[in-house]
């Protein structure tokens, strides 16, 4: 049975883990692919499953593609580069690193568990337009550090080459990570109000969770700030661009990617992400955002590069001229209800600041707004702009992401939610 579709994906995710026992050096290695064949047709998605050996049939019975353009495909699709030496060193070395730093100074028996992972995401998407072979290699460091079974870290770091992953830079990263962790921290009374300062890479997935994804098509169509009669947002300071410099052509459902879309301009909204399903539901305009990278999952409205413009304002002049403030250095979490407009961050690395000086460390909090105190705060924006790739969740699909952002206070006047 050949399918009459508009768009064929085929698609081969390739997850190469490699975990360390750290008492031993001891690295485990291995591999899981997952295949699959998405034909989208005018009215419905079709989604087909299927193993490595299986893959030419599936193509043969559901596609017209000749055999040789399979074969062709299939070597794209199933090829892989393998780093598993260089990756077992990676990991020996940083386990190495932090263990020394540790004996020399605080001599604390702590128990680390550190993982590498290789992401391969391999497309073939085609069309009566086009066709094109798109390829994504990763990286993901994940480590968690506990003491007497107490958890003190777990998080990650995503790298675009292996060759990115310095080791002395990740060990001093965690080890720093590990001192946070034991130092003595104060909680903060929530009854207080504070103006917030963001350092760059905490306002990255600051702005990523709190306006972005509110902006997602199938997101702001159900959210309460699509009934803002004015678009504005927030700060007239804030211009946000969505898809910088993407070197894509096309999303997953073979359409054209508008790259550098303004999202918001000067405060105000100008534009929402949208895919192909939803641009002709809601009639707008298609910004080419429709992105998966499982075969089990339809290609969602996914934000792919960010980047909030900066401005002329210093850091350090900020922090000194705030009388009560909390600095964020570390934002882990975030989630967001974009029916209510409420969302909420875990901040697990902050200051208070006390008439212009950095004070006390204080203990991980949750941070809770509603998207529409936005329009009620000022804003101001530094000049250290800083690029990050991190990982992004939605309806249990994990896509690549980045931000590039400088540091950014927000006056807010208001109570902190904790």
């Amino acid at each position: 049975m050949i399918y009459n579709y508009k768009t064929l994906m085929l698609l081969n995710t390739i997850r190469n883990t490699y975990l360390l026992n750290a008492e031993n050096d001891d690295c485990l290695h291995y591999i899981t692919e997952n295949y699959g064949i998405q034909l989208y047709r005018e009215n419905n998605n079709t989604i087909f499953q299927c193993k490595k050996d299986n893959f030419e049939k599936y193509l043969k019975k559901y596609t017209n593609i000749n055999h040789n353009d399979i074969c062709s495909i299939n070597k794209f699709l199933t090829s892989s580069s393998n780093e598993k030496g260089i990756c077992k060193q990676k990991l020996i070395s940083i386990n190495k690193s932090i263990k020394e730093k540790i004996e020399k100074t605080i001599n604390v028996k702590i128990h680390m568990q550190l993982a590498l992972e290789e992401m391969e995401i391999k497309k073939f998407i085609h069309n009566s337009l086009r066709q094109y072979n798109i390829k994504d290699n990763y990286y993901i460091f994940t480590y968690s550090i506990s003491k007497y079974n107490r958890m003190l870290i777990s998080d990650f770091v995503v790298f675009k080459s292996i060759e990115d992953i310095d080791i002395n830079k990740i060990s001093n990263m965690i080890f720093d990570e590990i001192i946070w962790s034991l130092s003595k921290k104060s909680q903060l009374n929530s009854s207080k109000n504070f103006d917030i300062i963001l350092k760059n890479t905490a306002a990255g997935i600051f702005f990523h969770e709190c306006i972005g994804h509110f902006l997602e098509a199938d997101h702001y169509y159900n959210s309460p700030i699509r009934l803002l009669e004015d678009n504005k947002l927030c700060s007239k300071n804030i211009t946000i661009i969505e898809n910088l410099e993407c070197d894509y052509k096309i999303d997953d459902y073979g359409s054209e990617i508008y790259k550098n879309i303004q999202l918001i301009k000067d405060g105000c909204i100008k534009n929402v992400l949208s895919n192909e399903v939803y641009s002709n539901l809601l009639e707008i305009k298609n910004t080419g955002n429709g992105i998966t990278e499982n075969s089990y999952m339809y290609p969602f409205i996914r934000m792919r590069n960010m980047k909030l413009l900066g401005k002329s304002n210093n850091i350090e002049d900020l922090i000194s001229n705030t009388d009560r403030g909390i600095l964020i250095e570390k934002i882990s979490l975030g989630e967001v209800n974009v029916y209510t407009g409420d969302f909420s961050i875990l901040v697990t690395k902050s200051y208070i600041i006390n008439n212009g000086i950095i004070k006390d460390a204080l203990d991980e909090f949750v941070l809770s707004y509603n998207i529409r105190q936005f329009r009620e705060v000022d804003m101001e924006v530094c000049n250290d702009m800083e690029s990050r790739m991190s990982l992004c969740g939605k309806f249990g699909a994990i896509v690549k992401v980045n931000y590039c952002t400088p540091s950014v206070c927000i006056k807010w006047g208001k109570k902190v939610g904790v």
